[in-house]
């Protein structure tokens, strides 16, 4: 993540509350946390993701790029975007996740995310379904 990025949500009230780097191939993964989401920043052999969940769910949490489909209503799923667009998207739409992981919205929020999920994979393996 970008310095200015990162320095962005800790001034948005983000705690970071687990750190990890390996001395090999540069991997990392952090953790940060808020009121409402926890945002897990992760490189392993090159891979970069980030995932989001529920503030103290210990669970493996949500592709941002999901995240960002609900909100901007994209149906094609099986594009990956660059981790720089996910960064920007995460910045510019901060709002809208942490209404979309409120206690009052997170079990519809939940609900819509799983079927993005499923829609996904069927995109990305259509034969697979047939």
């Amino acid at each position: 993540m970008d310095e200015r990025d990162y320095n962005y949500l800790i001034s948005k009230g983000f705690k970071v509350i687990n750190q990890q780097q390996s001395d090999y191939f540069g991997d990392y993964y952090d953790i940060l946390t808020s009121t409402n989401i926890e945002l897990v920043f992760n490189s392993s052999k090159s891979y970069k993701s980030i995932d989001i969940r529920k503030s103290g769910d210990d669970g493996e949490g949500y592709d941002l790029s999901l995240v960002r489909a609900l909100i901007m209503n994209d149906l094609n799923l099986k594009e990956q975007l660059n981790l720089k667009l996910l960064n920007q998207f995460l910045v510019n739409n901060l709002a809208s996740i942490n209404k979309l992981f409120s206690d009052k919205n997170y079990n519809n929020t939940q609900k819509e995310l799983e079927k993005l999920e499923k829609k996904r994979v069927k995109q990305m393996f259509p034969n697979a379904f047939n």
